[in-house]
């Protein structure tokens, strides 16, 4: 486990709980023999849960935890466009579409 701080440590148990009651194994599967483009159905929460808008260090304890759990979705891709955008939120687009990554009624793909 990544745990820098006590802070971490309490941030990873606090997502390995969640992640054990809104990610149980069975839901992996479906996204692997599904449809894997839908949002699964935990997704509105994310937002508040604050996990799309955290700091790197806090961020890369919560991937941990849901990559244990194996939770379906883009939360990375997600995760680092809410932080692009909140850094560009002088444009409109970024501003229309960070409302719905916030908000949860988005996902995000990140291209390089």
């Amino acid at each position: 486990m990544i745990g820098i701080s006590d802070e971490h440590v309490e941030l990873a148990n606090t997502v390995r709980r969640w992640a054990q009651s809104h990610c149980p194994p069975a839901l992996a599967r479906s996204y692997l023999d599904g449809n894997a483009a839908a949002l699964p159905p935990f997704w509105d929460q994310l937002p508040d849960l604050g996990w799309l808008d955290l700091d790197f260090p806090e961020l890369a304890v919560v991937v941990e935890e849901l990559g244990r759990a194996m939770a379906p979705g883009p939360f990375v891709p997600t995760a680092i466009a809410s932080r692009v955008l909140g850094r560009s939120l002088s444009e409109p687009a970024a501003v229309a579409f960070a409302g719905d990554v916030v908000l949860g009624g988005a996902g995000a793909s990140l291209i390089v």
